[in-house]
């Protein structure tokens, strides 16, 4: 509860307290702070069940078997332990609230995704690109609590080793970043993830507005106009297309790689086009480029054309 009122973690719904009837008392004032402190400005109820007392049931001569492993004195002086009957009663109410909370699961990340996908959901601001120690990462990607995620550090220093330039280093690590954020929101471990989670990163940038686009200066072109004098279009106010095709590149490069060493899923899942890739491959420059469809998820990006460079005219002197 403390780590979703801090943002750490998504926001709970409920916290429950489960009351034994026999804590310390100063239990109970501990309780009664977070809740006055912390629970109520953060909006999380804090809900208290219980179901008598433990040490009423405890010392019930009624009862048959104990509801808790007690140390007990037998009949002949030596030292023992009560008989507790868990298997039934603990199982059956373990039962229904596991039951009760997988029926919860089954509808919040689905409809988590759907108001991702919309555009009506944020990712949590957790985790940071901070430097790293070495050389290979010049930098690394941290959770929440300054953890370094190793499993990423492991594909990065891959590719600082492969000769990639520090920026395209860095792009990836803002690139894995962004995947572990909605990896953690949507609650699925690293190795588990599908094609229905890279969707959804796909969607959300498709719809999510780019910070970097967010104009301070008062009488700035507004995104995605038109400069009249040069004609230049002003950089759109959400993610370009090369973005989100940049984004779903290092999510399938990182798996690729752990591939290859045995790790995470068996298949990818960013989806890909296997005739593109063969069209592609082992082709000649000399050759004419062959249009082939995308993969899915990916965007129709614009062709790159470099600008061209101002040369100076130079003017040749007669002796």
């Amino acid at each position: 509860m403390l780590l979703a009122a801090e943002g750490h973690l998504p926001r709970l719904d409920v916290a429950i307290f489960t009351d034994t009837g026999w804590e310390p008392r100063a239990v109970y004032e501990h309780l009664d702070r977070l809740e006055r402190e912390v629970a109520e400005p953060a909006g999380i109820p804090i809900l208290r069940v219980a179901s008598g007392n433990i040490r009423d049931d405890a010392l019930d001569p009624t009862k048959r078997f104990a509801s808790m492993p007690l140390h007990i004195l037998n009949p002949g002086g030596g030292e023992g332990m009560s008989r507790r009957q868990c298997t039934v009663i603990c199982t059956l109410l373990l039962s229904l609230v596991i039951a009760t909370l997988s029926a919860i699961d089954e509808e919040k990340p689905v409809e988590l995704q759907h108001e991702l996908i919309e555009g009506r959901a944020e990712l949590p601001r957790v985790g940071a690109v901070v430097p790293a120690e070495g050389a290979h990462p010049p930098h690394i990607v941290v959770n929440g609590y300054g953890e370094e995620i190793e499993v990423a550090t492991a594909y990065l220093r891959d590719l600082a080793l492969n000769d990639c330039s520090p920026l395209t280093v860095r792009s990836y690590d803002y690139g894995l970043l962004r995947w572990f954020r909605l990896l953690w929101l949507l609650g699925v471990a690293w190795g588990k993830a599908t094609e229905s989670e890279v969707a959804v990163l796909a969607g959300w940038l498709r719809m999510a507005s780019n910070p970097q686009r967010q104009r301070k200066q008062p009488g700035g072109a507004a995104p995605g106009s038109v400069n009249l004098k040069t004609g230049k279009p002003a950089l759109r106010a959400g993610y370009a297309p090369r973005t989100i095709n940049h984004a779903l590149s290092v999510v399938s490069g990182f798996y690729g790689f752990h591939a290859h060493q045995g790790n995470g899923p068996v298949v990818n899942p960013v989806p890909v086009n296997p005739q593109r890739r063969r069209a592609l491959s082992h082709r000649s420059p000399l050759e004419p480029r062959p249009v082939v469809g995308r993969a899915r998820l990916r965007r129709p990006a614009a062709a790159f054309h470099p600008r061209p460079a101002l040369g100076r005219a130079v003017r040749s002197h007669g002796m």
